[in-house]
């Protein structure tokens, strides 16, 4: 294997301190995204879908609340109508 004979010693003393800057960079730019998404966007994922199932369960009941409301105004709507027309016959 090529690698298996490369010293890291004799790597850094080769290409110097940008070399080693690159890999910090490059080390630390993996680490700041890992923690940011086991922070930040996996909590984040995860309250998202707790608020979609509830807001899902609130259209449900909103849709029954409007379906019963509509049921009541088509009764008043229809006791009105018969109303209308008993006083017409008086």
């Amino acid at each position: 294997m090529i690698f298996a004979d490369i010293n890291i010693v004799d790597i850094f003393e080769r290409f110097g301190v940008s070399l080693s800057f690159l890999v910090f960079l490059l080390w630390a730019v993996y680490k700041g995204f890992s923690w940011l998404g086991q922070n930040i966007l996996l909590p984040l994922h995860q309250r998202h879908m707790v608020f979609i199932d509830r807001l899902e369960s609130s259209i449900g009941e909103v849709a029954k609340a409007q379906a019963e409301s509509l049921r009541i105004l088509t009764e008043v709507l229809n006791y009105t109508r018969t109303l209308k027309k008993e006083v017409k016959h008086d």
